[in-house]
């Protein structure tokens, strides 16, 4: 097995609320840098984690962690929107690996995600079906939130699974390294809101 990191910084508002042109270029080169290094490397499994913001996880179920089996982007803030291509056998082993470490990860066979998941496909590999991907949601908004120690094992082992595919395999990290996001605060909102917190739509 061989192994590639990449982690980026996702954004919403990409298209909607842009910085200076050079700023938005500057951006655009990075992203492009990296889109050059992970087709030399060509990765033959994709792992992505991921955060959701209340678009495919609520506080009906709210897992810290989540393993996609098969998975849909909803395609949100005009970002794609479609089926990922999971390799469903390697994700049930990734699975099972991970709960055998002592992770409590809860498993989908229908994961809905959203751009924290969309983008990093589009722009790093050019699709959503590009390559075989195996989705890991974390939970980054919805309180009580995972750990560092539990997110570190978790990585861990499915670093272990990883290693016995022997794939070479591309480690995406999808989240956002400079803002905090307004999102809503099940404590904080009315009886409406709670109810779309909830998973009603």
């Amino acid at each position: 097995m061989s192994a590639y990191l990449q982690c980026l910084s996702h954004s919403p508002l990409i298209g909607h609320v842009d910085p200076a042109p050079e700023v938005l270029q500057e951006v655009a080169d990075v992203v492009g840098m990296a889109r050059d290094r992970i087709a030399a490397f060509a990765p033959e499994l994709v792992v992505l984690f991921a955060p959701d913001h209340y678009n495919g996880f609520f506080y009906d179920v709210m897992p810290s962690f989540c393993i996609g089996v098969a998975a849909h982007a909803i395609g949100d803030f005009g970002t794609l929107s479609g089926t990922l291509s999971v390799p469903r056998a390697l994700a049930e082993s990734c699975a099972g690996e991970v709960l055998k470490a002592g992770v409590d990860a809860a498993v989908s066979y229908r994961m809905q995600v959203d751009h924290g998941f969309a983008q990093p496909l589009e722009l790093l590999l050019g699709g959503l079906a590009e390559k075989p991907v195996i989705p890991v949601f974390i939970n980054g908004v919805a309180v009580p939130l995972p750990g560092f120690q539990r997110a570190r094992l978790l990585g861990e082992a499915i670093g272990r699974f990883a290693r016995s595919t022997g794939k070479r395999v591309l480690f995406l990290g999808s989240g956002g390294l400079s803002h905090q996001p307004p999102v809503p605060e099940l404590a904080r909102v009315d009886a409406r809101m709670a109810d779309r917190l909830m998973g009603s739509g």
